[in-house]
């Protein structure tokens, strides 16, 4: 929504917004015969995103509820899209629709979904993946009294939203396994004396674009610097997340982890090798319980209270705890 609160809806405005980025375009020179919005590709808690032809070649349009967040999204853009590809900035000021708008020449590609999970696929995620992280800040290590702080912020949210679940989840085990993740890193830290690597923070299905010739990364609002086997951990909880628009899931029917783990089980091996880490296996555990409970204790004021989803995360997030963590020792 803009700063006054109204919707952005792109079937009453769709016309004018054609012929008005039209216009714009040729002011600045750029020369084009045609633009035409295809439709809805998703929306995120910031912004709404849209496919858009011009001349013809597929591009994304971005329409941001905050200014603050579009700003985040053009600094980190500048950063990592390549250079043969197109970036537009479209300021509120700029247009009658006072809309904070980012256009960005993509491949004609889908969101990750399981018709995607094959052996291609996963070479080639494997490759975007590892060459993204593979920026390693040599003065900045992940401090292990962080990762105990996160556990604590969402500890009382996340148990008060297991009590919503009854017997389908126990809130004895979760809190149980809370305290042994704490003890954990406690006992562990000389785990955690790894370079922080350039990451997505916000990893997961819909930010995974599939294209006829690769596959990329899109959405770059909160780029920054962590533990790559943070981003690893929340993409594979976040297989269980579900949202509000179409596509609602990555999955037709029901998760599949045998397929997805089929799918990502040889990513995770490449990290280990490329990297020459160590206690990657126990890091990945820990990071998925921690990211577990972290989007479950927020799923409890939100949208997600009490859905099948939360709580296929945050059981997840348990069983990978144990099984990286506690029965490796």
């Amino acid at each position: 929504m803009t700063e006054s609160g109204t919707d952005f809806n792109v079937e009453e405005i769709a016309e004018r917004l054609e012929s008005d980025l039209l216009e714009f375009l040729r002011s600045r020179s750029i020369a084009v015969e045609s633009i035409e919005l295809v439709g809805l590709k998703g929306a995120g808690d910031s912004s709404t995103v849209y496919a858009i032809l011009i001349d013809g070649v597929y591009h994304t349009l971005k329409v941001y509820r905050e200014e603050a967040a579009f700003q985040r999204e053009i600094r980190h853009l500048r950063r990592q899209i390549p250079k043969d590809r197109s970036v537009l900035v479209w300021p509120a000021s700029s247009n009658r629709f006072h809309y904070f708008i980012v256009i960005i020449e993509v491949p004609d590609g889908s969101q990750l979904h399981e018709r995607m999970l094959s052996p291609i696929v996963s070479e080639q995620l494997s490759h975007c993946l590892i060459q993204f992280h593979s920026l390693r800040y040599r003065k900045s290590t992940v401090q292990p009294q962080q990762v105990i702080e996160v556990f604590d912020e969402a500890s009382t949210d996340a148990l008060a939203h297991a009590g919503l679940f009854g017997k389908d989840l126990d809130t004895k085990k979760l809190a149980n396994l809370i305290g042994k993740a704490k003890v954990y890193v406690g006992a562990n830290r000389s785990m955690f004396a790894v370079k922080r690597s350039r990451a997505h923070n916000d990893l997961w299905w819909a930010n995974v674009i599939v294209a006829e010739e690769d596959v990329y990364m899109i959405d770059w609002e909160n780029l920054g610097r962590d533990d790559y086997c943070r981003d690893l951990s929340f993409f594979r909880i976040m297989i269980n997340y579900e949202r509000t628009t179409a596509p609602v899931s990555m999955w037709d029917d029901e998760v599949d982890n045998i397929a997805f783990d089929t799918f990502y089980q040889p990513i995770l091996e490449r990290y280990v090798e490329v990297f020459d880490d160590h206690t990657f296996w126990q890091r990945y555990g820990l990071y998925a319980f921690q990211q577990a409970c972290l989007n479950f204790s927020r799923a409890y004021y939100g949208d997600r209270r009490g859905v099948p989803a939360s709580l296929a995360i945050i059981k997840t997030g348990m069983r990978f705890f144990e099984e990286y963590c506690l029965q490796a020792e």
